[in-house]
């Protein structure tokens, strides 16, 4: 089986590290079956949610490997249920201060949970077509008398698109053109509107790309001459209730007046789109608009049209591109100077999911977003939720005199350094699930303003419920141990003698730390708003 296609390796790591040996094989071979199963039946991409969603499952007692020769008995069950019975105790006898570090907490994680959302859904897109792995936009790039780029289109010639497929069989598996139209006035009864999403396309557009069809068949709606498909919206913006298929909608644009046949109606094109469909017509009209077929497959100046490819699973794109220029010559001969054409044009494949972030060529369907600002954001959420547990860690070292009297108590009554390590660790990562809950319902209520700001369609479990369960586990976990990790190791090794003479050297020790992370906390709330603004 190709690799390519294989379960997440990273949960396949994990599973490994927590099953217990004797289970293992069977189950990861239970695992790896089921998702091979579901690769046939769903997609790539909902196979492997669905394989992490499993492996999640197996996190049960029975599974989990043994830990130092025990299972986890009743009695690692009574240690835990202590030490949270303890860090609430805590919590609820300093209200005030159990209230700054939650909230505090909250506010970061929600400002990090709203940035990743954002992040999350620029990085998704085009992902949800089945072979989007496998599509590649060609692009036409002309070169001057120096080798350098003059000019570079993300759409190409008409004859592009069907001579690719030709010349090279098996390889490119099949190729579809799109025509954008501007902005003709669409008609329909006594409804008229101009419309902005407005193409004509290959017959073979839904065989490339998988949007749902809620009416007609997506192999031959668009086979035949003066046919159209319409997204839903669409459908019902011109005939309401009403069933479109089968009725006419007059096409209106560049002197020209066509009634085009509804045999289709598809979903509306998703949010995480690099272009958006209202409208798409048989390409049919614009062979017929150049005069036929045969006329429109000798245009090579008329660099107006989108064309994708679909290549086999795990096809290398670089051999397809190193014969382009022998695909050029062919072609297109020689150019006005004599020499071959191939010395002054150049076609580029780049995959479907990277356009949105990283073309930004002469020429795009739509404007695209930049991943340099994915970067950006990122940082500037790990700040945040750096700076949060920076401020996490000042109120606990601050609290260090009054929990080093208790530290020092406990180990005069016989405490073990490893428990008092755990315990806080405990209350820790009790704040940061609380933090955690408390910022979900601030996220909730804050994401349609944020979505007004962005101009996104963000949802609170995104594109990919799994990507929130995993961001807010990993919080939990992270801040939990990274926040709570300095004050759990730090006040554990008081020595209880030192502490109960009242020497104030761990306070000193305390308060020196609190400097040192305070400075930081101001130099990296600065730095990234520094290099936005510079960017």
């Amino acid at each position: 089986m190709n690799k390519k296609i294989g379960p997440p390796q990273l949960f396949t790591k994990w599973f490994g590290w927590f099953c217990a040996d004797e289970y293992y094989e069977e189950l990861q071979g239970d695992l790896e079956e089921a998702f091979y199963d579901n690769v046939e039946l769903y997609g790539l991409r909902k196979a492997r949610q669905l394989y992490r969603l499993e492996v999640l499952k197996m996190l049960r007692p029975s599974v989990i490997k043994k830990l130092n020769g025990q299972n986890y008995n009743s009695n690692n069950i009574d240690m835990l249920s202590n030490y949270l019975k303890i860090a609430i105790r805590n919590m609820l006898g300093q209200k005030v201060y159990s209230f700054i570090n939650v909230f505090g907490l909250a506010v970061g994680m929600t400002a990090t949970i709203l940035i990743s959302l954002y992040v999350q859904d620029e990085l998704s897109y085009d992902k949800y077509h089945e072979k989007s792995d496998r599509i590649y936009r060609v692009s036409r790039e002309w070169l001057n008398q120096d080798g350098e780029s003059s000019l570079h289109l993300g759409h190409v010639a008409a004859p592009f698109g069907p001579l690719l497929k030709n010349d090279f069989e098996g390889i490119v598996l099949n190729a579809v053109r799109m025509n954008s139209s501007g902005r003709p006035l669409v008609v329909h009864g006594d409804k008229r509107f101009e419309e902005n999403n407005f193409f004509f396309a290959d017959a073979d557009l839904f065989d490339v790309f998988s949007w749902k069809m809620l009416k007609g068949n997506r192999k031959t709606a668009l086979s035949e001459p003066n046919t159209i498909v319409l997204s839903a919206s669409a459908a019902k913006r011109y005939f309401g209730d009403e069933d479109p298929m089968g009725q006419t909608v007059t096409y209106n644009d560049f002197g020209l007046s066509q009634e085009l046949k509804v045999t289709g109606v598809m979903e509306d094109t998703p949010h995480n789109s690099h272009f958006k469909m209202d409208m798409v017509a048989s390409f049919h009209m614009v062979e017929m608009f150049f005069g036929g077929r045969e006329n429109l497959m000798k245009n090579w100046g008329g660099n107006n049209y989108s064309t994708f490819i679909v290549v086999p699973e795990g096809y290398n794109i670089a051999d397809l591109e190193a014969q382009i220029p022998g695909f050029i010559d062919k072609h297109l001969g020689e150019n006005m100077s004599g020499a071959m054409a191939s010395t002054t044009n150049r076609l580029h494949f780049m995959p479907l999911t990277d356009i949105h972030l990283h073309s930004h060529l002469d020429s795009e369907i739509e404007a695209n977003g930049d991943i340099a600002y994915v970067y950006t954001y990122t940082i500037i959420a790990l700040f945040i939720l750096i700076i949060a547990c920076i401020n996490f860690m000042n109120l606990s070292t601050a609290r260090s005199v009054k929990r080093a009297r208790e530290v020092g108590v406990r180990k005069v009554m016989g405490a073990y350094r490893s428990s008092l390590i755990r315990q806080f660790i405990t209350e820790s990562v009790l704040v940061a699930f609380i933090s955690v809950l408390l910022s979900v319902l601030l996220v909730y209520f804050l994401l349609p303003g944020f979505n007004n700001f962005s101009g996104k369609e963000l949802t609170l479990l995104g594109t990919d419920p799994m990507f929130l369960v995993g961001l807010l586990a990993a919080v939990v976990i992270v801040v939990g141990f990274v926040a709570g990790s300095y004050p759990a190791f730090y006040l554990s090794a008081y020595q209880p003698a030192v502490v109960l003479k009242g020497s104030n050297k761990a306070n000193n020790q305390a308060f020196s730390l609190r400097s040192i992370l305070v400075i930081f906390q101001f130099f990296i709330s600065i730095w990234p708003s520094d290099r936005v603004v510079s960017f």
